[in-house]
């Protein structure tokens, strides 16, 4: 008994939403500001002395993405015995959790953008810590990546248009994809233009995080009209 609650305060159960909620917050940051930003400046499309401030700027959008998209996941993805007044509970302890560690995230993310700098010019302790610093941002993705697999296998076990809506995804990331080739669209918020791999991670980017709830969504508008006309 006294193992079990030592386990519970070292590392307290705070439930597949907030775990997904929390993590996708943070990895959500760390990948839209420092693995974007490093992708960009390995393609040399962003200045290395930009680097740092660009990432800092799209780390609050990531942030933001995250948190949106891994509490929409958290919710749908539930365990099946579980309430959605516990899935709320859930995801505000995870949230609580989050404020705290979207600080340190930060510094992970700043760190990674400037990589290719510290590379060119940093000496082995620099380096060293760097490294260091790529873990807990590997740490932080892999944990999001488990969540979200977890909470996405229950979502789809819940949800009955999983293959036209599988479909739809396919379809709308291959649209996109092509569009953001030709187009080499901006992101969002900057002068930057995005192109080649950027622009197809891009495409990926906005059918998970725009695309994917909008399906979900008009899906279940379908089933509900249909079922209104229907009687």
């Amino acid at each position: 008994m006294i193992r079990k609650l030592a386990i519970h305060a070292s590392a307290p159960d705070i439930g597949l939403p907030g775990w997904t909620l929390l993590s996708w917050t943070l990895a959500g940051g760390i990948m839209v500001g420092g693995g974007l930003v490093l992708v960009m400046q390995t393609l040399g499309m962003v200045d290395p002395l930009r680097a740092g401030s660009l990432a800092d700027f799209l780390f609050f959008f990531g942030i933001a993405l995250g948190a949106v998209h891994g509490g929409i996941l958290g919710m749908v993805g539930r365990p099946r015995d579980r309430s959605l007044a516990w899935a709320v509970r859930s995801e505000a302890i995870g949230l609580g959790l989050a404020i705290p560690a979207a600080a340190a995230a930060f510094w992970v993310n700043h760190v990674i953008a400037e990589t290719p700098a510290v590379q060119a010019l940093g000496g082995t302790g620099a380096i060293a810590g760097t490294g260091i610093i790529w873990g807990v941002g590997a740490a932080i993705g892999l944990m999001a990546a488990v969540e979200g697999y977890h909470a996405l296998r229950n979502a789809y076990e819940r949800w009955p248009d999983w293959k036209v809506g599988t479909g739809l995804l396919v379809l709308l990331v291959c649209v996109l994809g092509v569009g953001f080739l030709r187009a080499e669209p901006a992101l969002w918020g900057t002068d930057i233009n995005v192109s080649g791999p950027g622009a197809l991670v891009l495409a990926l980017g906005a059918t998970l995080w725009l695309g994917a709830p909008a399906i979900v969504v008009a899906l279940q508008v379908a089933h509900r009209l249909h079922r209104e006309k229907t009687g």
